[in-house]
């Protein structure tokens, strides 16, 4: 089942480089965003655990004081993201355009890594990861949006449902493998996860601008990515359309039923057609 969907939806991966492209600016962020947030926590259990034993608060002092961390950290999250929102996305998107507006993410990115690394410390991760995840919701994910208007209906509702579900489930569960080499120590943590992001983060970068030269040329020449394709498929015969539609696990109507063949005379057993021989022997009789 889950590998019917995968051969069905993404199927135009690997015919597109533009599509390829999109899935990398859709997912590589995740992984760095996982790791991230994951050592903002460790770094938040440590430091209200080792105040809990130095007597500061009673013994469910750790564990109040971390939930009431996270919920400061939702609050900027959201806050950040709505405010953004309401206020700044199409702003930048229409003075920047959209290729540059697509690596303010990236760039941001990579500097939050990099003081982070050198400044590990708690209240640092929380506003490097908050402002992160806002403008992922704010800005990142609409410039996303936007570099689907150059390609085809088949690739925005076949490709992209791959990319949004199956793809970013992968780039997630990537960067809770490099979360769970770690086994909960904030040093190895910020020492080989950082550099495992960082390396990410940099080919998001890289990535960030080749899309956005490439969504300008596209632009410019008023190509679609796809189209081919669809027009390959409508050009098609109705009923081999709806026999590419149904698949090989599924049975042709005029196949299905064997009586209607027995009276109707020879049918072609590949395409479920009649034959002219059926029409003449049924117009004699």
């Amino acid at each position: 089942m889950v590998f019917g969907y995968v051969r069905r939806y993404g199927d135009h991966l690997p015919r597109h480089r533009f599509v390829v492209m999109i899935l990398g600016i859709s997912c590589l962020y995740e992984i760095a965003l996982t790791v991230l947030d994951y050592q903002m926590k460790v770094m938040g259990v440590a430091k209200f655990r080792a105040a809990a034993l130095r007597g500061e608060g009673g013994g469910s002092a750790a564990s109040e004081n971390f939930a009431a961390l996270m919920g400061r950290f939702g609050q900027a999250t959201n806050g950040l993201s709505l405010l953004l929102s309401l206020l700044g996305t199409s702003l930048i998107v229409r003075k920047l355009g959209l290729p540059f507006t697509l690596t303010v993410f990236p760039v941001l990115l990579v500097l939050a890594i990099v003081v982070s690394y050198f400044h590990p410390s708690l209240w640092v991760l929380f506003v490097a990861v908050s402002m992160l995840k806002g403008l992922t919701y704010a800005l990142n994910e609409p410039c996303k949006e936007m570099l689907y208007m150059v390609t085809s209906d088949s690739i925005k509702f076949k490709a992209k449902a791959w990319i949004d579900v199956f793809g970013s489930r992968v780039a997630k569960g990537m960067g809770s493998i490099i979360t769970g080499t770690s086994k909960g120590n904030k040093d190895v943590l910020i020492t080989y996860g950082s550099f495992a992001i960082f390396l990410v983060s940099l080919g998001l970068l890289g990535l960030s601008l080749v899309v956005g030269q490439e969504f300008s040329k596209l632009v410019r020449t008023g190509q679609i990515i796809g189209d081919s394709d669809d027009s390959a498929a409508a050009a098609l015969p109705a009923h081999l359309r709806s026999k590419s539609r149904s698949g090989s696990g599924h049975s042709w109507h005029a196949r299905s039923s064997s009586g209607a063949r027995s009276h109707s005379g020879s049918v072609d057993d590949e395409d479920g057609i009649e034959l002219p021989e059926a029409t003449a022997l049924r117009s004699s009789a």
